[in-house]
């Protein structure tokens, strides 16, 4: 009988092991949705952001009228003040908006009520949706 040639069989070969077949397919998937979603934050300047609008402000200086103050900070105009509230005041704050679905009725029942509130918005959504900013400035 003649010896066997060194061909591979339908054996994986000793000390090697490959994925299986199955496992690729859903790999690949988590790959290119993992790079969609970076892509997508990158684009949507959800991520690294902060350092290409202005460099980062120092940390180690508080101005002493803001530390002895009241718990209302301003810094419109390039100076920076201290506020106190009237007692037995409340103030309504919302924050991360403006939402297309909330924003507006929030708005609806502060107008109703003839109250004020004040709206911490993001650069993303506020250049997503410039009309609802719009309203809550010439709404108070």
């Amino acid at each position: 009988m003649a010896p066997r040639s060194n061909r591979r069989s339908g054996k994986r070969a000793a000390g090697r092991r490959r994925l299986p077949l199955r496992s690729l397919l859903p790999l690949l998937f988590l790959c290119a949705m993992l790079a969609m979603l970076m892509l997508r934050g990158y684009v949507h300047s959800e991520i690294l952001a902060d350092f290409r609008v202005r460099p980062e402000a120092s940390t180690d200086k508080v101005p002493q009228k803001i530390l002895d103050g009241g718990p209302v900070i301003d810094t419109r105009g390039g100076k920076e003040t201290s506020l106190h509230l009237p007692d037995h005041r409340i103030v309504l704050t919302f924050d991360d908006g403006p939402d297309p679905k909330w924003t507006p009725k929030v708005l609806d029942i502060l107008k109703k009520h003839h109250a004020h509130a004040v709206f911490f918005v993001t650069g993303t959504m506020a250049s997503r949706y410039p009309d609802l900013v719009q309203r809550m400035v010439d709404e108070g």
